[in-house]
C-alpha cells in the first residue's frame, strides 16, 4: 500500500506501524540525533526494535524513496525516522488566548435610589422625615432663640437673633452706659444669690 505524505495522525502512526506515544526509548542505535522524537508520539518513539522491524517494511521504504530518499540509504534509524516524521500529519496549533480582565462596576454613592414606584413608605420613616422637617424649619426660624435668651422670633437674621439679650434685662444690656449696665447687672446678681443663700440655710435650720 501506498502512504501519503502528512496524512497520519497519531493513532493512524500506533495502528500501522506498532507505535506508542509512551516515550519508551532512552537512546536509538546509529542515530545523528540522539534519541528520536516526533511530533505527536513524542520523545523516545521510536525503539532499536522497531526500527529494525520498520527497516523490513517495503511500503514504507518506497514513501521514503518517493519523498527524495536514497533507496541505498534505508539502513539506519535516522531514515526510519526521517519518513515517519514526513508522513504525520502536522498537528493543528493552538493559539494562545490571553484572557482580559473584566473591570469591576463602579457604583456612584452621590446618588441615592429614590423609592420604587408604588412603594409606600413605613409610618416610622414618614414620621422621622415629618421630625426632621420641622427641625429644620425651626432652625431657620429661631424658634428657640426667644425661649432660650429672650426676645421675640424674627426670620430676617437667625443668627443676630440667636444671641438676643434677655428681655428682662438680668444680661447686660449692651446699648446703655457700660458703667450703669454692670452695676445693675451685679446688683441683680447678689439679689438673687442672697435669696438663694437664704433658701438653702433655711432648708438646713429648718427656720
Amino acid at each position: 500500500m501506498g502512504y501519503q505524505i502528512g496524512s497520519m495522525d497519531k493513532q493512524q502512526l500506533m495502528d500501522e506501524f506498532g507505535l506508542n506515544d509512551k516515550s519508551r526509548a532512552t537512546s536509538n542505535k546509529g542515530s545523528s540525533t540522539g534519541t528520536k522524537s516526533n511530533a505527536v508520539l513524542g520523545q523516545g518513539y521510536l525503539t532499536d526494535s522497531d526500527t529494525k522491524r520498520l527497516l523490513g517494511n517495503k511500503d514504507l521504504k518506497n514513501a521514503f524513496v518517493q519523498a527524495g530518499g536514497d533507496k541505498n540509504s534505508w539502513k539506519t534509524v535516522n531514515d526510519v525516522d526521517t519518513i515517519l516524521d514526513k508522513l504525520t500529519k502536522e498537528p493543528p496549533k493552538t493559539e494562545k488566548v490571553i484572557e482580559t480582565p473584566t473591570p469591576e462596576p463602579t457604583i456612584d454613592t452621590s446618588v441615592q435610589a429614590a423609592p420604587a414606584e408604588g412603594y409606600d413608605e413605613s409610618p416610622g420613616i414618614v414620621k422621622a422625615k415629618e421630625r426632621v422637617a420641622d427641625f429644620e424649619n425651626k432652625l431657620a426660624t429661631n424658634y428657640w432663640g426667644p425661649k432660650l435668651f429672650g426676645g421675640s422670633q424674627s426670620t430676617d437674621d437667625p443668627i443676630a437673633t440667636n444671641t438676643s439679650l434677655p428681655s428682662d434685662s438680668t444680661a447686660p444690656d449692651i446699648t446703655e452706659e457700660s458703667g450703669k449696665t454692670s452695676q445693675k447687672y451685679l446688683d441683680k446678681y447678689k439679689l438673687d444669690l442672697g435669696r438663694a443663700v437664704g433658701q438653702a440655710a433655711g432648708a438646713l435650720t429648718g427656720v
